[in-house]
């Protein structure tokens, strides 16, 4: 059944007028008389008692009415839906992230939402692997991973840089140096480190040893943890030191006290990454978002 012939006849029978339909519709009277014999062919019924200057329904036309009105209503929201679809402005959009110390997500995600509310957003916290893996086989459209110090090339994906925050030293809240505003690294070269896993932060481990070797020493790293929760606990335990994104968002226990870190190189960078082949078209639109309100701190 075509949907036009439905249109002419639902805009007949509701105002009982082959000549006002034909005005609403914009089409000649005898268009619209042709369209409606060629549903009522179609479906093999009688919709209308046809009198000299009006139009009155039959049993079979007055159920179609009553369907067919709604059925209508269905088609123009399907294709209407079809359409943002195209467009990108409905759907899914699956976000994997590192972290969850991003303190830009929440104001990302709320203008987002608000632009485009049939977008449905599915984030998780993954390790780096996984986030790559699933980029790689289109079961995620973005990925957010952390990189420190100024190294930031990515050649697997796409990437591009939306948030940088200054790196810190993490000290128990009585240690000597804990009430200094910023220290160099080679004053704690006979302290030991709690880091987190070699494989989590892909360059964490990497870019302590080459920092602690730019100021004379090799750090002792006496303990590593896929939590960095963790961590601070053994910290504020006097258990040893470790460092940290420096942000008034990023909960810090009372145990432990944050010192600057005097070293150019201590940068912690969240890079957004996806695959360029991914036909998302929600990607430009969340790119777009997020660029206007991630900033390089």
């Amino acid at each position: 059944m075509d949907i036009r012939h439905l249109t002419a006849f639902v805009t007949a029978a509701k105002s009982l007028s082959i000549t006002e339909a034909a005005k609403r519709l914009y089409i000649s009277q005898s268009s619209l008389s042709k369209q409606i014999s060629e549903l009522e062919q179609t479906i093999g019924v009688k919709l209308f008692i046809r009198h000299y200057r009006s139009l009155e329904l039959t049993a079979a036309g007055k159920y179609l009415l009553k369907e067919g009105d709604s059925l209508i209503q269905k088609a123009n929201e399907i294709l209407n839906n079809t359409r943002q679809v195209q467009l990108g402005m409905r759907g899914i959009l699956k976000i994997g992230c590192f972290t969850s110390q991003l303190p830009f997500m929440p104001d990302v995600l709320k203008k987002f939402y608000t632009l485009y509310p049939q977008i449905k957003l599915d984030i998780q916290i993954y390790p780096l692997k996984t986030i790559e893996e699933l980029l790689m086989r289109n079961e995620l459209d973005f990925g957010f991973i952390t990189k420190l110090g100024q190294q930031l090339e990515y050649r697997q994906f796409c990437s591009q840089l939306v948030y940088r925050l200054p790196l810190a030293f993490v000290l128990p809240v009585n240690h000597p140096l804990a009430a200094e505003s910023a220290i160099t690294p080679s004053v704690l070269a006979k302290e030991s480190f709690m880091v987190l896993s070699q494989e989590e932060p892909q360059d964490g481990v990497n870019w302590l040893i080459q920092l602690c070797q730019r100021h004379g020493f090799t750090p002792q790293i006496a303990f590593k943890s896929n939590h960095f929760e963790s961590i601070l606990w053994q910290v504020g335990a006097g258990m040893g030191v470790s460092f940290t994104a420096k942000h008034p968002k990023i909960s810090i226990p009372e145990t432990v006290s944050v010192v600057d870190i005097l070293d150019e190189d201590a940068l912690r960078n969240t890079l957004v990454i996806w695959k360029n082949t991914n036909s998302n078209p929600a990607i430009p639109l969340f790119l777009k978002v997020l660029t206007s309100i991630a900033c390089i701190s």
